[in-house]
């Protein structure tokens, strides 16, 4: 049972992280309008990233 509950909680966290790789675009263009850098950008993304990814552990 516990390797099942592990292989759906794998599965999960690449759908996740296509996600986020997929919403790349969208983040880059929108806060570049707010005047955010290029090494701003990445460090919200991957900061988001690792909240979320660290919460569906719990």
């Amino acid at each position: 049972m516990e390797n099942s509950k592990s292989s759906k909680l794998g599965i999960v966290l690449i759908i996740l992280a296509g996600c986020f790789r997929g919403s790349m675009g969208i983040f880059v263009r929108e806060l570049g309008t707010f005047g955010f850098s290029a090494i701003q950008i990445a460090s919200i993304r991957i900061t988001l990233a690792a909240v979320v990814i660290l919460n569906l552990r719990k």
